[in-house]
């Protein structure tokens, strides 16, 4: 019988072969939505470097322009389980000269998610300065995400660019600008704190004014070259800089006391000094950033007490997290509100009291910081609260008085700042803190009383 020799194939080539088409296919399946999209996603990553030439001619067929941004997540996605040079080639070449902007957001989005080092210098050189705001955007988060992993002289670039773009039209942009544009200024207050620890204050002052060059609008350097100008007797300049900056409230004196019912719908709160709106505190980055939560605040006084009026809006006060019932007790996880006050503006002692959306309360006497903590102190205090169809409020009146609150002459300055706190978790402030807390008494702004 005459053998007749048969070839066999690799095992590997077979599979090769056989996953080939498929993986044709699997490009295709992409541009789907729901599970054929998901398990098509799942394979392609499964199949590391046999995808790869696949995925890139696939992101090069005009024919494929709706699949093509999740094209992109997938090969950087590949960068993780495959080394291949081909990868951060294209999407730097993607990024840098790709006419669809939704492909260079995909590239600058999956730099930062993956962390894809080698694309830092386009994302700053090419991607910040696009013309479109969402690739503008994706750049400098991407940036931010990695900040830790690239430079410190690649980094002060990137923060360079974000002072040039605190105005931009994006909303997302501006926010990543003043985020990275912050660190500009940290270091500057840093230098700056130091010359006035040696008396140097003219030096010290320069080094807030180059700051404020950089970042006209920083919170935090207005605040600290206004400091400086109470602390050498300049008021007036002082006052200007923190007024205009949000940074400090006058106390009008009422002609009349509100009913005290909780609403804020007497007249004389028509005459107090108004703040719409607050700001985020987040202990990973300096910048102030609006809080999402709609806040309004109310500040008057009469001959005997001060007055606190605050509106929060909730588009469902049902949902109100109120689930501390006894005064004193730990409330800090329930929809909350808290008031600090400096009243011998030591930047040390302050009241600090807390009261949720069913009115109750928790106060204490801090001597310095959370841990100097009085507990066993109570304000002499009146309040009322109301939760209506679209908010709850509540009006606070603090009798002067006690040694912790003597009441003020007409010019005299508090410390003062005012939180809220929307469903446990998103905590926004009057004032911008940057300590480990809000216990920041040095960081408080001011209330000037009439």
């Amino acid at each position: 019988m005459r053998r007749v020799a048969v070839r066999l194939l690799p095992l590997g080539a077979m599979l090769i072969s056989a996953c080939e088409p498929s993986i044709d296919n699997l490009v295709d399946d992409l541009a789907h939505e729901g599970s054929a999209g998901d398990a098509a996603l799942r394979e392609l990553l499964l199949s590391k470097d046999r995808a790869v030439p696949f995925l890139l001619e696939a992101l090069r067929d005009p024919d494929r322009s709706t699949s093509r941004p999740q094209l992109v997540r997938v090969l950087a996605s590949l960068t993780l389980r495959v080394a291949d040079a081909q990868i951060p080639a294209e999407l730097i070449h993607l990024l840098e000269s790709d006419p669809n902007s939704s492909v260079r957001v995909a590239v600058a989005n999956a730099a930062g998610y993956y962390r894809l080092i080698v694309l830092s210098k386009p994302l700053l050189v090419t991607g910040a300065h696009d013309s479109n705001a969402d690739v503008r955007h994706q750049s400098l988060r991407a940036l931010r995400l990695m900040a830790e992993e690239i430079p410190a002289e690649l980094n002060q670039r990137v923060c360079i660019r974000a002072a040039e773009l605190l105005n931009d039209g994006h909303r997302g942009v501006r926010e990543e600008a003043a985020i990275r544009a912050e660190e500009l200024v940290g270091e500057r207050l840093d230098a700056a704190r130091g010359l006035v620890l040696k008396a140097q204050e003219a030096q010290a002052e320069s080094v807030y004014l180059e700051a404020l060059q950089l970042v006209p609008d920083s919170k935090r350097a207005n605040y600290r070259l206004a400091r400086l100008f109470l602390d050498r007797g300049d008021s007036a300049a002082a006052f200007s800089r923190l007024r205009d900056h949000g940074l400090l409230l006058d106390v009008p004196v009422f002609d009349s006391p509100p009913m005290m019912d909780g609403r804020i719908d007497d007249t004389c709160w028509q005459s107090a000094t108004r703040v719409d709106g607050l700001y985020q505190y987040v202990g990973v980055h300096r910048a102030a950033l609006p809080s999402e939560v709609n806040t309004e605040l109310f500040i008057g006084r009469d001959r005997d007490h001060l007055y606190v009026g605050f509106i929060g809006h909730d588009d469902s006060p049902a949902d109100l997290l109120a689930r501390t019932v006894e005064e004193d007790v730990d409330l800090w996880r329930d929809d909350i509100v808290e008031i600090y006050l400096d009243a011998n503006l030591d930047h040390r002692s302050y009241v600090h009291i807390g009261i949720n959306s069913a009115g109750v309360k928790a106060d204490a006497w801090h001597t310095h910081g959370l841990e100097g903590k009085d507990q066993e102190w109570d304000a002499d205090l009146r309040l009322r609260h109301y939760v209506g169809d679209d908010r709850w409020s509540l009006e606070v009146a603090f009798r002067f008085g006690e040694p912790e609150l003597s009441p003020p002459v007409s010019g005299q300055l508090w410390g003062f700042n005012f939180v809220r706190t929307y469903r446990g978790s998103e905590y926004s402030q009057w004032v911008r803190t940057y300590g480990r807390d809000a216990h920041s008494p040095d960081d408080f702004g001011l209330l000037r009383f009439h």
